[in-house]
């Protein structure tokens, strides 16, 4: 698991290191952990707040970097994406840790 965090987190550097570096500040302040870390304990909390560091579609492609990276194709990434905004942390669970795992 500690892999797929460093690649999503890589991922996210490349593209969006200062939106990164507000989310882990928040994410750290709130949770105790950075905002990857956050997703794979509980992505409907990490979803919902980072709605209150970013506007809702730079938060979902923010999720879909993450997922990708982690390796989900792009209908995996859709129906985790799905399950998360439906408020649905475990079946979004399930479709990432078959992968990280």
């Amino acid at each position: 698991m500690a892999k797929a965090i460093k690649a999503a987190e890589t991922a996210l550097r490349t593209v969006a290191i200062g939106l990164l570096s507000s989310l882990n500040a928040r994410f750290y302040a709130r949770f105790g952990r950075p905002f990857v870390e956050q997703i794979l304990v509980d992505p409907v909390a990490a979803y919902r707040e980072a709605l209150g560091v970013a506007p809702a579609g730079l938060v979902e492609a923010t999720f879909k970097i993450v997922l990708r990276a982690f390796g989900l194709n792009p209908l995996e990434v859709e129906g985790a994406m799905e399950a998360v905004r439906a408020g649905d942390s475990r079946r979004f669970l399930e479709m990432v840790k078959s992968k990280v795992n």
